[in-house]
């Protein structure tokens, strides 16, 4: 823990829901948001096919190589049975490795859940929720307040 800097993080989402913004913060133990329908989860959803625990948002050290003092990343990590999907800035989106810390850019979208079972009439997008996910302060007067 020792290389972890806190990271401010906000999660923006589809359909003019608020977004929610999260300090992770090694101080303060809090190092992990879970994702998912428990009442228990740091951010909830109710599509169905969204598991109690989804996935969990985690503080990552820098990256291996990087100089001293560099910037703590975030990582994914898959939990669920419906499998979790990354798209990263100017990527494909692509299923993260289930209990693996997968990185996750700035302006990346999380896709829960990536298996999704259409009935008549359903589009697989009515079925699944993208989370947007933004780190740093993109908004320098709400940072100041912080």
């Amino acid at each position: 823990l020792a290389l972890l800097k806190p990271l401010t993080l906000t999660i923006r989402f589809g359909g003019g829901q608020q977004p929610q913004r999260f300090t992770l913060d090694p101080a303060s133990d809090r190092v992990a948001l879970s994702i998912g329908r428990s009442s228990k989860s740091d951010v909830q959803l109710g599509l169905p096919g969204i598991s109690w625990t989804h996935c969990e948002l985690r503080l990552l050290p820098p990256a291996a190589g990087s100089p001293r003092g560099s910037p703590s990343r975030l990582g994914v990590i898959d939990l669920s049975s419906n499998c979790t999907g990354l798209k990263v800035p100017s990527g494909q989106i692509e299923r993260v490795a289930k209990n693996e810390a997968t990185p996750v850019p700035d302006g990346s979208l999380l896709v829960l859940p990536m298996k999704v079972k259409a009935g008549p009439g359903q589009t697989p997008e009515q079925l699944r929720m993208c989370l947007c996910i933004e780190l740093g302060s993109h908004e320098t007067s709400t940072a100041q307040q912080e």
